[in-house]
């Protein structure tokens, strides 16, 4: 069975949410709390009465907003920055059909993940906002995340993308390229895991691929965001000087013992101004006799001119494992009793080139 992950494009349609009759809007402006300018690329965040988010935008280039809400009801809206602490929420009540105008004000503190005050050997708790030195990283880990969803029909990304499928060796050297594919997409999100989060909590990382074969499945931000993955997964601060100089990392792992795949990896946060850089991951159950040092997966993330987030890159390695001949070259082939990986089948994409774009109309 060839073994091989995808990640595949969500298609938001626009056009759903003007069929809405009777529309309610909450726009308004951002300004700095310090400067009382406005702030461009600011996330404002609407949640419901139990404190559930239902809807969010990016501020323009005038620290403006406008967000097109589920129904009438109580409500609270906050604008977030990545690197500074997080304003207050504000209360606000809408009538059906109505527009209410609200003001806010960000706060002008920055954060500053101090990676010498942070031990690695935080207790491991699930829910990363339960415990005292997780919750920091991953009040910042959110906001970047949350960022990279946040889309409505003024904040779509027109991008140029490139997909690729590989065999490489356990050095990670490509022995071939299958095949490559470039194409041109405006769209909320460019790439996103094939499968919900609740599916993946509840029957693992592997889901069906077209041709009935094995794709495994890593997780993007709407994975690791949601209630699914964070009632399964523990989390702890990690350290890697070495590796990984001036981040901190925000590991998980997996919270309980299942015989499916499952996922562990590092969100990985810059030290001195908070931004996501990655998120590092391997999956679990599927091959105990391969090193996890030669195999899993990395999301890269990028802020675009304007705000919005976007994966930038992404790759999953997995080995294909077999029993028989193995090496080659000056040592000839040998007869290997043992399971082994005979190579790894990568898959990835990347963003060539992306820019804040206006959805075509419907």
């Amino acid at each position: 069975m060839r073994t091989h992950s995808t990640l595949l494009i969500t298609v938001c349609f626009a056009a759903a949410a003007s069929r809405v009759a009777a529309a309610q809007i909450v726009r308004g402006d951002v300004v700095d709390a310090a400067t009382r300018t406005p702030i461009e690329g600011a996330v404002v965040v609407v949640a419901d009465s139990v404190d559930t988010r239902v809807a969010g935008a990016y501020t323009g280039d005038s620290g403006r907003f406008a967000i097109r809400l589920p129904g009438p009801g109580h409500y609270s809206l906050h604008a977030e920055r990545i690197g500074y602490a997080s304003s207050a929420p504000q209360p606000f009540e809408i009538a059906a059909g109505a527009t209410v105008v609200e003001h806010l004000v960000a706060s002008s503190a920055v954060v500053v993940l101090k990676a010498d005050t942070i031990t690695g050997a935080s207790r491991c708790v699930v829910r990363a906002a339960d415990g005292a030195q997780t919750a920091e990283l991953w009040e910042e880990a959110r906001k970047a995340l949350y960022a990279s969803l946040v889309a409505d029909q003024n904040q779509m990304v027109h991008a140029v993308r490139r997909r690729w499928w590989t065999k490489v060796d356990a050095s990670g050297a490509i022995k071939r390229v299958d095949s490559t594919k470039t194409d041109t997409i405006t769209d909320a999100q460019p790439f996103s895991t094939p499968a919900t989060p609740e599916d993946l909590a509840a029957y693992g990382y592997g889901v069906g691929g077209p041709n009935r074969d094995s794709v495994y499945a890593g997780p993007d931000a709407d994975v690791l965001l949601s209630d699914a993955f964070a009632r399964t997964h523990c989390f702890h601060v990690r350290l890697d000087a070495e590796k990984h100089a001036g981040l901190v990392g925000l590991a998980f792992t997996p919270a309980r013992k299942v015989s499916f795949a499952e996922v562990m990896g590092v969100i990985w946060l810059d030290s001195a101004s908070a931004r996501l850089r990655s998120v590092e991951f391997r999956h679990t159950n599927l091959f105990p006799e391969i090193s996890p040092l030669h195999y899993g997966g990395r999301i890269e993330f990028e802020q675009l001119a304007g705000g919005p987030w976007i994966v930038r890159r992404w790759y999953i390695r997995l080995p294909v494992v077999a029993h028989g001949p193995s090496g080659g070259g000056r040592i000839g082939f040998e007869y290997m009793s043992s399971p082994h990986a005979e190579y790894f089948h990568e898959e990835g994409g990347e963003v060539m080139s992306a820019r804040p774009a206006t959805p075509p109309h419907s």
